[in-house]
């Protein structure tokens, strides 16, 4: 299977495997991100569980693509700060004159 992924830098050939295996009589999943997922119950509960993980990543991926744009006009979708106003200032009353 030919592709690139988003985070790829180059095109590379990726070959499809069985995600799931055991590990001490134990049944995972295996990620693209190198991590073992589980352990799981059974066959079914795991497939359910890859499901929901690929949902999260591409979720994870959509909004974190989302908000490195701006909106359409040219503000931060999630605008965080405010506006400070600068403290005002007291103006100087008269002053205690001093003796020398």
């Amino acid at each position: 299977m030919y592709g690139m992924r988003a985070q790829d830098n180059a095109p590379a050939t990726y070959f499809r495997s069985e995600r799931m295996c055991r590990v001490n009589g134990e049944l995972y999943f295996c990620t693209r991100e190198n991590t073992l997922e589980g352990p799981y119950a059974n066959a079914e509960v795991a497939a359910r569980e890859i499901q929901a993980y690929i949902e999260r990543m591409q979720k994870l991926s959509a909004d974190s693509s989302n908000a490195a744009q701006p909106s359409s006009e040219g503000h931060p979708q999630n605008p965080t700060k405010t506006a400070i106003k600068p403290a005002e200032t007291a103006e100087p009353s008269a002053r205690p004159q001093t003796t020398r």
